[in-house]
């Protein structure tokens, strides 16, 4: 054990209750290099333990203080192993979601001519969306704070995205109106900035919204006979551009800085996150799309971040009744491929097999529970990202465990 730990202040504990009393601890708590480290202490079974966790965990909250030279050696050495106590150089640092307007510069870019404003933008000077959507998206404490936010949704796949403002961007983004012509003209504006606006549908064409509406409703026309006879169909678009390449730098840096557990039952050369923020924010959104196209309506259960590493393996399964539907949407593959990716997705039915060549942002929309699944060995070198997002019916009666 190393001599000079310090406690880890990015560690935190679910408690579970018998009225107010506390009886059982979990403690989560992130390591750069070692990943995200879980234990559940129970106060009966181990009463010092749990005693100097609490302890800890109210100095964080500024509820008294710690003398760490005051545990007891063996303890110190469970709580290190728990990555409670870490080294300084474990420490991992905050990540955060965020995604400015510059988040990569695009060539070229649509150049609308006669651009109006998305008629769904909305402006976040504050801490919370706008009271009109705030049923519908939720802000997870990884979303970056101190900066105005807009919003904008697709009006035919009705999933909303947030771009992050910065101070040289704000008077032109407060200024804009839902509907109508920007104040200053397109032409003014920077052409990076504009190259911007214009990819994040933030300045459309007029007939923008009703073209949507039509391209949508024609793939959910074409996906629902898919999914019908096959169980599967891909999708498109399902993350802006910006967006995608925000998530690809931010689930690097969940990774990187120890936010992941490493390995779980299933697959042990992975990192795995269960209900992480931003796969949270995504996650309902999605409900509207796979209902359109599964032609009933869907509420979601299970969402998950998974990346695997070099040699992994995810073995021929099907999924349980509680998670029947999955979104399989690929973020990331490193090294970066000029196309598709070299590790598909296998699918099988009474036919035999069906392979799914995924480009970074492909997503695939399946029946887990009609299809068994799998994946072969992933190259030497290679990493893979996937978001993994689970529906029932809407009348499912079974338990969400």
């Amino acid at each position: 054990m190393p001599a000079d730990l310090v406690i880890n202040p990015n560690f935190w504990l679910e408690s579970t209750r018998v009225g107010r009393e506390a009886v059982r601890v979990t403690s989560h708590a992130p390591v750069k290099g070692r990943g995200l480290q879980y234990f559940v202490t129970d106060r009966k079974e181990n009463p010092e333990m749990f005693r100097w966790i609490t302890d800890i965990e109210r100095s964080l909250r500024g509820e008294g203080e710690i003398n760490l030279e005051a545990i007891p050696e063996s303890h110190r050495q469970i709580l290190f192993t728990l990555g409670i106590l870490v080294t300084k150089e474990e420490l991992p640092k905050p990540v955060r979601f965020s995604c400015f307007l510059d988040e990569k510069v695009l060539p070229g870019g649509p150049n609308l001519k006669d651009p109006i404003v998305n008629p769904t933008f909305f402006y976040q000077a504050g801490d919370r969306p706008p009271e009109s959507i705030q049923h519908q998206v939720a802000i997870g404490e990884r979303f970056l704070s101190g900066y105005p936010l807009v919003w904008v949704q697709n009006p035919g796949n009705q999933v909303w995205v947030s771009y992050w403002v910065k101070e040289d961007q704000r008077k032109l983004l407060s200024s804009l109106r839902p509907g109508e012509k920007p104040p200053a003209s397109p032409e003014s504006v920077d052409p990076q900035l504009r190259s911007a606006l214009e990819t994040a549908e933030i300045l459309v064409l007029r007939d923008f919204p009703d073209r949507s509406r039509k391209t949508w409703e024609s793939f959910f026309t074409e996906a629902r006979a898919q999914f019908q006879a096959k169980s599967y169909v891909k999708l498109p678009d399902l993350i802006p551009p910006l967006w995608l390449s925000a998530l690809r730098r931010y689930y690097r840096d969940i990774i990187a800085e120890g936010y992941a557990q490493n390995g779980d039952p299933q697959v042990a050369l992975r990192r795995v996150k269960h209900h992480e923020d931003i796969a949270c924010f995504l996650h309902p959104q999605f409900a509207y799309l796979v209902s359109r196209i599964a032609g009933r309506p869907l509420r979601f259960t299970h969402d998950y971040f998974y990346s695997y590493e070099r040699g992994a393996v995810l073995d021929k399964h099907v999924d349980v009744d509680h998670d029947e539907f999955g979104i399989s949407l690929l973020i990331d593959y490193d090294p970066e491929p000029p196309g598709v990716t070299p590790w598909p997705l296998f699918l099988e039915n009474r036919q035999g097999p069906i392979e799914i060549a995924q480009r970074i942002g492909d997503a695939v929309f399946y029946n887990g529970c009609e299809l068994p699944h799998y994946r072969h060995a992933l190259p030497e070198g290679h990493r893979s990202t996937s978001l993994l997002f689970h529906f029932v019916p809407q009348n499912f009666k079974g338990r969400i465990g």
